[in-house]
Order: C-alpha cells, then sequence, then structure tokens
C-alpha cells in the first residue's frame, strides 16, 4: 500500500511538472483548428473540392428540410426527434473518456447519461404520446390514459431514482470526474433537449411556424458565407467578429443580418399563401383545400402602412411577424454558433462529427437552431397564439384528453346544443 502512494505522488508529481508544455500544445492544437475553419482543405482535397462538397450537401440538406414540410405533421416530429438525439449524443459524447472510466472503476457514464435523456424525453414528450395512445383498445388504452393522469408523478419517480442512483455511485477520488459529468450532462439536455422540443411542438401548430424561423436561420447562414467570401475583411479589416470564430467577418455578419430580413419578407407571402403549411396538425379539411382557424388573417393582406405620405403599402401580417423573426435569427440566432465555437475549442474539435461531408456533424449545422426555437415558443406564445377561450385552442385541448372524457364533453355539448334549440324553437 505504501508503495502504491508513493507510485501515486511520483506520477502526479511527473504530469504537474510537465503540465505547461501540455496546456502549450493543447492551446497551440485547439488555435489551429479553430484558425483552419470549416472550408479548410481536408489532406490531399483541394479547397475547391472542399467547397463543392460542402455546396452540393448543402443544397440536398436544404431542399431535403423544405420538401420535409409537405409530409406529415407525425413524421416531421418524428424526424426532428431522432435529429435531436443525434445532436444531444454528439455534444454529450465530448466528455467521454473510456480510459479515465476504465482507471477509476466507474463505467456508468454513459448509462446514466442517456437514462437522464430518457427522464427529460418522458418530461417533454411523454404526455403528448400516452394522449394519443389513449384510443388504443384494452389493456393499453387503459395503460396510456394511467399514464397521462399521473405523467407527473412519474416524472418525479424518474428523476428520484436518477437523483438517488447517482449518489450511491460516487466515489471518492473520483468526485470532481462524476460531478463535473454530470453538470455537463444537465447542460447538455438543457442546450439541446429543452430547446428543440419547442420546435417540435411548433409543427402542431402549423408547419409554417417551423419553416419560417428554422429556415431564416439556413438563409442567414449562407448569406453570412456569400458576404465573408466577397466582401470579408474589405471593409472593417482584420478585426474578427469574435475570437471564439476568427473566420467570422463583420462583413458577412451584417450582410447576412440585412439580406437575410429582406429575402425573408420577400419569401414570406409565397409560402404564406400555402394552405398546408398553416394548418395545424389534424386540422386539414380535404373538400376545403385548407382548414378553418384563427389565425388565417395572419396571412391576408391586411396591414396597410404610409411610408413618408409618399407610399402605401399593404402586407401580410405574417410578413411583419418574418421580419421580426429574421432580426432575432441574424443578430441573436449567430451566438449559438459562437457558443458551439468555444465548445469546439474547448476539446480540441474542428466539428462535433463527420457524417454530413463538408458540415461535420448534426451539431455543426443545427447549433443556431436551438435559441431559435426557444425564441419561437416565446413569441408564438405573447404575440401570435390565439386568445385561450379561441375555438382552435379549445379543440386543441379537447384532442388532447383521454378518448372517455372525449366523448363525456360530446355528450354534454350535444345535450347543450339540443336544448338550446329546443329553447329558441
Amino acid at each position: 500500500a505504501l508503495s502504491e502512494m508513493v507510485r501515486r505522488r511520483r506520477s502526479r508529481t511527473t504530469s504537474s511538472s510537465s503540465s505547461p508544455t501540455k496546456v502549450k500544445k493543447e492551446k497551440a492544437s485547439a488555435d489551429a483548428i479553430i484558425a483552419a475553419g470549416p472550408d479548410a482543405a481536408a489532406p490531399g482535397q483541394s479547397f475547391a473540392q472542399k467547397l463543392l462538397v460542402r455546396v452540393v450537401f448543402g443544397v440536398i440538406l436544404g431542399f431535403g428540410f423544405l420538401g420535409l414540410m409537405w409530409t406529415d405533421h407525425h413524421l416531421v416530429a418524428m424526424l426532428l426527434v431522432l435529429g435531436q438525439v443525434l445532436a444531444w449524443k454528439e455534444l454529450v459524447s465530448l466528455r467521454y473518456n473510456i480510459n479515465k472510466e476504465r482507471e477509476i472503476g466507474y463505467e456508468w457514464f454513459r448509462t446514466l447519461n442517456w437514462y437522464l435523456f430518457g427522464v427529460a424525453f418522458n418530461y417533454f414528450y411523454g404526455l403528448r404520446i400516452a394522449s394519443e395512445l389513449t384510443v388504443l383498445r384494452a389493456p393499453f388504452g387503459i395503460w396510456a390514459q394511467n399514464l397521462v393522469k399521473y405523467h407527473t408523478g412519474v416524472n418525479f419517480l424518474l428523476y428520484v431514482i436518477a437523483f438517488v442512483g447517482f449518489i450511491l455511485t460516487l466515489k471518492r477520488g473520483s468526485l470532481k470526474y462524476q460531478i463535473t459529468n454530470l453538470g455537463w450532462t444537465l447542460l447538455t439536455l438543457l442546450l439541446v433537449v429543452a430547446q428543440s422540443h419547442f420546435a417540435i411542438n411548433k409543427v402542431y401548430d402549423g408547419l409554417i411556424w417551423l419553416l419560417a424561423p428554422h429556415g431564416l436561420i439556413i438563409i442567414n447562414d449562407i448569406m453570412a458565407y456569400v458576404f465573408g467570401v466577397i466582401w470579408g475583411r474589405k471593409i472593417f479589416g482584420d478585426r474578427p467578429l469574435t475570437a471564439l470564430s476568427p473566420n467570422k467577418t463583420w462583413e458577412g455578419f451584417l450582410g447576412a443580418a440585412v439580406s437575410t430580413t429582406v429575402i425573408g419578407f420577400f419569401l414570406a407571402p409565397i409560402f404564406g399563401s400555402v394552405p398546408w403549411l398553416l394548418c395545424p396538425a389534424g386540422t386539414w379539411d380535404a373538400a376545403l383545400g385548407g382548414c378553418p382557424g384563427d389565425m388565417l388573417p395572419l396571412f391576408d393582406y391586411t396591414e396597410t402602412y404610409n411610408i413618408f405620405d409618399m407610399v402605401t403599402v399593404t402586407i401580410m401580417p405574417f410578413q411583419r411577424i418574418t421580419v421580426v423573426l429574421a432580426l432575432f435569427a441574424s443578430i441573436i440566432g449567430p451566438f449559438g454558433g459562437f457558443l458551439a465555437s468555444g465548445i469546439k475549442r474547448a476539446f480540441n474539435k474542428k466539428d462535433f462529427n463527420d457524417a454530413i461531408p463538408g458540415h461535420g456533424g448534426l451539431m455543426d449545422r443545427a447549433d443556431c437552431q436551438f435559441l431559435m426555437a426557444l425564441f419561437m415558443e416565446i413569441y408564438f406564445v405573447l404575440f401570435i397564439q390565439p386568445p385561450a377561450n379561441s375555438r382552435d385552442v379549445l379543440l386543441a385541448g379537447v384532442l388532447a384528453l383521454p378518448l372517455v372524457d372525449q366523448k363525456a364533453i360530446l355528450t354534454a355539448l350535444t345535450a347543450a346544443v339540443n336544448g338550446a334549440k329546443t329553447a329558441t324553437a
């Protein structure tokens, strides 16, 4: 035991004595990775080849996202959940160190990660999924009804299991490592799962509320790249936009902000005139070629503005909304990318993954989307969503109830309507 203590002390002394050199090497490596940027040519690949791959797969991603808007709401939601899972996996895996896990005899890091992910998933999506399953035959429908009824209690129980289980696995000598990893896991759940679930919720309010904000992020990303390549460092000099991303330029940032706002303003009436995109899930009427709804006036030309008493312009309210979304996507949205750059710099990574040629991983493409999803939810609730007593909101609330409660409400409403008819006859 004494010899083992001496060996460990010597090991720590050797490690600490070489740490300044190690830190310098790691810093130089991180600086080189960040300076290379996403467009640096891979070994054996020219810049033109790299750019071609990036453009081709960018076009595929863009048209794939656009084409997805013409499919079923549930399919879109499921694909977004899949993307959420993969993006979170990329982010949380950055701290996974299998050698460290074996050294301290604690190999439950990934198990705890995925369990906590399951708890978060149930918290955000469990109620909606259980509500959809209440129509199934017994006993599955009854189980689903109980899950709806006791959803909050189930969430708390799952959390308690995670909390107590983590405490029981703590080991002296590795407390800092374990607690740091727990903090990292909770942070990634907040950044990815908590924020992206708002985007999935918007799918059911109408696909236009997914297409508009997240499409604007894509447009802003493209325009920032275009303006950066054409005018980068020609107006503001070599002053970088942020130290975390030296390749980001003021010219690209400002040019993208103006162009994204203008493009969004003129695209809004085009997509705002597509009935399928405007309808909440389950409200499409094929015979009507659309759907009834309290938010449809947002997509009519009902707002008139007199500009300097010279020109009168009539626009859709949705165009005004799009301008707000575009400004947020252009000014605040990029900070999600800056945070991602900081995380990659901290872990000496150029990309989170290499799943998408020329673009990196899903986190590299979605880093700005999470904050946008949160803003869309807040803006929607405060300034767009109909009043709580509107027909659409009440109907959505009824449809979220178990089937037995829906039947009870239908019976009560039928009796009330028949009574009103009798009274007026």
